[in-house]
C-alpha cells in the first residue's frame, strides 16, 4: 500500500511542490541575507569616516562606531578559535579592557598565528598599566550551533572560545562584558594583524546562492512539467 502511495503521480507531484516553494524560499531568504549584508557594509564605511569620540559612561555604542577607550586590562586571556589569515591557521585575541567608567570590554587584538597540531597556545603578552586605546565596535552574530565545547578553559586565566558569546565568558571572566566588542584600530600599539572583515560573507556571494536556490527551483518545475507530459502521452 505505501509502496503504491510512493509512486503515484500525485505523491511525486506533492514532493515537486514542496521541493519548488522550499528552493523558492531559500532563494528569498538568500536575497534578504545579502542586502543586509550591503547596509552593514554601507554603515561601516560611513563609521570608519568619522573620528573616534571617547566612549561615556553607560553610553551604548552603535554599530561599526569608532570609539576611544581608557582603562587597563584585564589579566585573562582568550584565543577566539578557528581564525585564519592567508590561509594560515591562528586566533584572535580577545583582551578584557575596565574602562574608567567602570564597563568590561572584550578588545579584539588582533591575529596571531596558531600551532596546527593545536597542542600549544601562542605566547602573548598583557599591556600593564593604564592605557588609551581606539578601534571599532563590533556586535558579535548570535549563533548557536557548534561542534564540539564552545568554552574550553586552559587555566584560571586563559581559555579557547569557538565564538564571540559574552554571555559566555561572564562566568570565566568573573564580570559582565559588555554585549559588543572593539576591534582595536591598527594604528595602536600591542597589537598584531588587525585587517577586519566587513562581513562574514559579502552580499555577492547570498545573491550567488539565491541564483543557485533559484535555479534548482526552476529545475524542478521543468522536469515535473516534462514528466507529467510523458505521462500523459503514455495514457493516451
Amino acid at each position: 500500500m505505501l509502496q503504491k502511495i510512493i509512486q503515484s503521480k500525485w505523491f511525486l507531484r506533492l514532493l515537486a511542490v514542496l521541493a519548488f516553494v522550499l528552493f523558492v524560499r531559500l532563494g528569498f531568504w538568500q536575497i534578504h541575507r545579502g542586502e543586509l549584508k550591503s547596509s552593514l557594509q554601507k554603515a561601516q564605511t560611513l563609521a570608519a569616516l568619522q573620528k573616534p569620540d571617547l566612549l561615556q559612561a553607560n553610553e551604548t555604542p552603535l554599530p561599526f562606531q569608532n570609539i576611544i577607550v581608557q582603562g587597563q586590562y584585564d589579566d585573562h586571556l582568550i584565543f577566539l578559535d578557528n581564525q585564519h589569515w592567508q590561509h594560515q591557521f591562528g586566533y584572535h585575541v580577545l583582551s578584557p579592557f575596565m574602562t574608567d567608567s567602570g564597563q568590561t570590554i572584550l578588545v579584539n587584538r588582533g591575529w596571531v598565528p596558531g600551532d596546527p597540531s593545536r597542542r600549544i597556545l601562542p605566547t602573548v603578552k598583557i599591556p600593564k598599566g593604564k592605557q588609551r586605546i581606539s578601534g571599532q565596535i563590533w556586535y558579535p552574530p548570535l549563533r548557536n550551533w557548534n561542534i564540539g565545547p564552545q568554552l574550553e578553559i586552559k587555566s584560571n586565566k586563559v581559555a579557547i572560545l569557538e565564538q564571540a558569546d559574552t554571555v559566555l565568558l561572564e562566568k570565566f571572566l568573573g564580570k559582565k562584558p559588555t554585549a559588543y566588542l572593539l576591534r582595536m584600530s591598527a594604528s595602536n600599539q600591542d597589537g598584531f594583524i588587525r585587517i577586519w572583515p566587513e562581513t562574514s560573507m559579502s552580499p555577492q556571494r547570498h545573491y550567488g546562492y539565491a541564483l543557485q536556490w533559484f535555479a534548482m527551483a526552476l529545475t524542478v518545475l521543468i522536469l515535473t512539467i516534462i514528466l507529467s507530459w510523458r505521462r500523459k502521452n503514455e495514457t493516451t
